[in-house]
């Protein structure tokens, strides 16, 4: 019997030990070049070993340090937009009394999950192209608005960089907190409306002290993510106008295959995985559960 339930374990242990050997292969590859003075363009420059330069370079790299900065505040709004808008649906779809409602809005609301963020960056583009080759410039000039050139500004552009991976952020927000609105007894809501606390009394008091933990953590989670975010960046502004969108993954990207210096990208990348993972331990240290 035991042996039988080891039997799924095996059949898995083969790809899991392929993508965990290949993840590690390639970060101590990373590591170790991340050490070298390695460009593209120059032959045999792996093997020249430049110790901390390489680190202490990104530390004195004013680009590095504004797409740092880029990236926290691309972080903190949509940290706070994707929260307050996956809430607000939350607290809708679990407020609904038809059962057929509430899967219809579930089933609508994480069909943006199913989509590629590629796909879905690509869809944004053209919704916000300057001109009347955006969908929202064609529509504002039907009825006889100017075009905005909403890729034309620093503020503007962030903003639909926001929105464009909201639109795949909010749906997992909403699954989480909605699971979390699923598991608080009843009874609770029940005692709060005998005792007259209804409304945002209620919401205050009552919902958001029990759906704390489920929101530090989902906070948590986005923010890691989000860290990550790539895609929407280089597909709808390349980190442009003016730098005021290269966040600190698109500048990786453009150290390595634009301006060939393999070398500094790693030592950028072993930086964008140590900041998260000190963040994250302060935080889970600092707030209890």
């Amino acid at each position: 019997m035991k042996t039988n339930r080891l039997y799924p374990f095996l059949f898995l242990f083969g790809a899991f030990a392929f993508i965990v050997v290949m993840m590690f292969v390639a970060l101590c590859y990373s590591f170790v070049l991340s050490f070298s003075g390695y460009y593209i363009v120059e032959p045999n420059s792996e093997t020249v070993f430049v110790g901390l330069q390489n680190y202490g370079t990104a530390f004195f790299d004013r680009e590095f340090t504004g797409s740092l900065v880029t990236s926290f505040i691309f972080i903190g709004a949509s940290i706070v937009f994707q929260t307050c808008v996956g809430l607000g649906l939350a607290l809708l779809v679990h407020a609904l009394t038809s059962r057929t409602l509430v899967t219809i809005m579930r089933t609508m609301l994480t069909i943006p999950m199913m989509v590629m963020s590629v796909a879905s960056s690509y869809m944004f583009l053209l919704m916000f192209l300057p001109g009347k080759m955006g969908t929202i410039n064609a529509l504002l000039s039907y009825f006889g608005i100017a075009p905005i050139d909403f890729l034309g500004s620093g503020a503007s552009a962030m903003g639909v960089v926001v929105l464009a991976d909201a639109w795949e952020g909010i749906p997992f927000v909403f699954l989480i907190l909605y699971a979390a609105l699923q598991v608080i007894p009843k009874d609770v809501f029940e005692s709060a409306e005998i005792d007259g606390c209804v409304g945002l009394k209620r919401l205050r008091h009552i919902t958001m002290p029990l759906l704390a933990p489920a929101i530090m953590s989902l906070l948590i989670l986005r923010a890691i993510d989000l860290w990550k975010t790539f895609d929407p960046v280089y597909i709808i502004t390349r980190g442009g106008p003016y730098r005021a969108t290269q966040v600190a993954t698109l500048y990786t990207y453009l150290t390595a295959f634009k301006y060939g210096h393999i070398a500094y990208s790693c030592a950028l990348s072993m930086l964008l995985i140590l900041i998260p993972t000190i963040l994250t331990a302060i935080t889970v240290k600092q707030v209890r559960f």
